[in-house]
C-alpha cells in the first residue's frame, strides 16, 4: 500500500484511487495466503462486472516523471 501511496505523492495515480488499490492488494493476500478461505462468490462478481479494468488501464498508461 505504501507504494501506492508514494504513487500518489507523484501524481502517477490520484488519491480517491488508493481504496481501489487497498482493496486489491487485500485480495491478493487472501488469494497468495488465505487460499483455502477465498470467497469465490466475490471473485467471481469482481471478473463479471470487470472490476479490475483500472489495473489495466493504469498497466497501459505511460510514465512521466
Amino acid at each position: 500500500y505504501d507504494a501506492f501511496d508514494s504513487l500518489v505523492g507523484l501524481g502517477l495515480i490520484e488519491p480517491a484511487e488508493l481504496g481501489q488499490w487497498d482493496a486489491v492488494i487485500g485480495l491478493r493476500n487472501r488469494i497468495v495466503h488465505e487460499y483455502m478461505n477465498i470467497d469465490m462468490e466475490l471473485v467471481m462478481n469482481i471478473v463479471s462486472q470487470k472490476q479490475y479494468t483500472f489495473i489495466t488501464d493504469f498497466l497501459c498508461k505511460p510514465i512521466t516523471l
